[in-house]
C-alpha cells in the first residue's frame, strides 16, 4: 500500500515511503504461515525489490532486495535440508548471498 501511495504520487517522501513499503512487505513475507511460504514470500517481494530497483533508482529498494535474498536463502537451505545443515554453516550461507547480492547491486547502481 506504502509502495503503490509512493508511486502514484500521493506521498512525497519516495525513500521514505518506498522503504517503509519494502519493509512491512518483508515483514509480512515472514509472518508463521509455514516455512515454504515465508522464504518464498520473501524472495518473491526482494525480487519486486530488486525489478521496482531498475526503475525507481531508490537505494532502499535495492537494500530491502538484498535483505530479502539474505533472508529468504538461508532460509530455504535449512527447509530443503530439514535442518541437517548446522547453524554456522547457515550463517556462512547467508554471508555469502549477502555479500554476492550485495556486488550484484553496487553493479546494477553503477550501471
Amino acid at each position: 500500500m506504502w509502495t503503490t501511495l509512493v508511486l502514484a504520487g500521493v506521498i512525497g517522501q519516495r525513500a521514505l515511503g518506498l522503504g517503509l513499503g519494502a519493509v512491512i512487505a518483508l515483514i509480512g513475507g515472514q509472518q508463521d504461515a509455514g516455512a515454504v511460504w515465508a522464504y518464498t514470500m520473501t524472495a518473491a517481494i526482494a525480487v519486486a525489490c530488486l525489478l521496482l530497483y531498475r526503475r525507481e533508482r531508490a537505494w532502499v529498494l535495492l537494500v530491502a532486495g538484498v535483505i530479502g535474498f539474505t533472508i529468504a536463502v538461508p532460509e530455504a537451505i535449512w527447509h530443503w535440508t530439514g535442518g541437517a545443515v548446522g547453524g554456522s554453516v547457515i550463517v556462512m550461507i547467508a554471508g555469502a548471498v549477502l555479500v554476492t547480492a550485495s556486488v550484484l547491486g553496487i553493479r546494477w547502481h553503477r550501471t
